[in-house]
């Protein structure tokens, strides 16, 4: 339903995880914004998510989308249940941030994007990485052609924790480290680029987490962009210790490089300058919900949106099918 003109957009919260917390903790700091309901299977979760942020409290997601007490909806739960949640959410005329990815599959990308158009609500892909303060230079400095033409780009995410829910190690349900990290690297790379990836060649390394079913731990990309410059991303996820993520990324032009190391610092060198930016604190998560509310009051597209979670999905369809076959693959257009 339509927020009313002036009044605080009353957000729903579909799945009490890590993200889902943190999401409102933000949402409820921000001026115009009002964490409304929320929904967990979990009770003890619910209970605890309830007590924090009050409001109404659901057992599942469909209540939640039901329950006319909410004018846009956060979607944070396993990602084999985006395209249900999200459809019925546009249905129900609901605005929706859906945490990374899409969803698994082209044929459920393209049942959220089309209900999302008949809905004409907003739809709105938590790509949060390019609201991180040292992404958002490098943007700045790349579209303004300070590093000239883009040549390479190399991304590492590297990620460890002994927790973690389950589904996060059942492919069947949208685990593994491609759904679960890549999408970030493939949104960010292009996004940064402004330049689509148009090739992959992958290779993965699967191995047996929680269960004797084998998931992806760990895979390695190199990337072909439209405007000619190549890349690799990779990615690994484990569980035997808890440890420090290492994300970094370096973009090379030819004027000049970037050197970032996400939630840290940014190092550039280019024929008109050099310095480094390293901040203390950084609001990304308030950033990205505010962008949220503001396309909601606005009537406009988020700056990420659901065209952008499409491509992304594309190319991590395109990574399994080239790691299949042992062959490059062309990214679905």
């Amino acid at each position: 339903m339509e927020a009313v003109e002036g009044a605080p957009i009353r957000l729903g919260i579909a799945g009490g995880g890590i993200m889902g917390e943190r999401i409102a903790e933000a949402a409820a700091a921000l001026p115009g914004v009002d964490v409304r309901a929320l929904a967990d299977a979990n009770a003890d979760s619910r209970a605890r998510l309830h007590e924090r942020f009050g409001g109404a409290a659901f057992a599942s997601w469909e209540e939640l989308v039901a329950s006319e007490e909410i004018d846009a909806v956060y979607i944070g739960l396993p990602h084999h249940l985006h395209a249900a949640a999200a459809c019925a959410a546009a249905e129900a005329g609901l605005h929706i941030l859906l945490d990374k990815p899409l969803c698994n599959t082209l044929e459920e990308g393209d049942r959220i994007l089309a209900a999302v158009e008949r809905a004409g609500v907003r739809l709105m892909v938590g790509f949060s990485h390019r609201f991180h303060v040292e992404l958002a230079t490098a943007r700045r400095l790349l579209a303004a052609g300070e590093l000239g033409d883009p040549v390479v780009a190399v991304d590492t995410i590297v990620d460890s924790a002994p927790g973690g829910p389950g589904w996060y190690w059942d492919a069947a349900a949208g685990g593994g480290v491609v759904q679960l990290q890549m999408h970030h690297s493939f949104d960010r790379l292009a996004w940064l680029l402004d330049s689509p990836i148009v090739r992959v060649q992958a290779s993965i390394h699967e191995r047996p987490v929680r269960g004797d079913a084998p998931v992806d731990v760990s895979a390695a990309v190199a990337l072909t962009f439209a405007n000619g410059a190549v890349g690799t991303s990779a990615a690994s996820f484990v569980t035997g210790y808890d440890g420090d993520g290492i994300v970094e990324l370096a973009i090379q032009g030819t004027h000049g490089h970037v050197r970032i190391e996400t939630w840290q610092s940014i190092a550039v060198q280019t024929t008109r300058s050099a310095f480094d930016q390293r901040q203390r604190r950084d609001d990304w998560l308030g950033a990205e919900i505010a962008e949220f509310a503001a396309a909601i009051r606005e009537r406009r597209e988020p700056s990420v949106n659901g065209r952008d979670g499409h491509r992304a999905l594309r190319v991590a369809l395109a990574v399994r099918e080239s790691a299949r076959s042992g062959m490059a693959v062309d990214v679905a257009p």
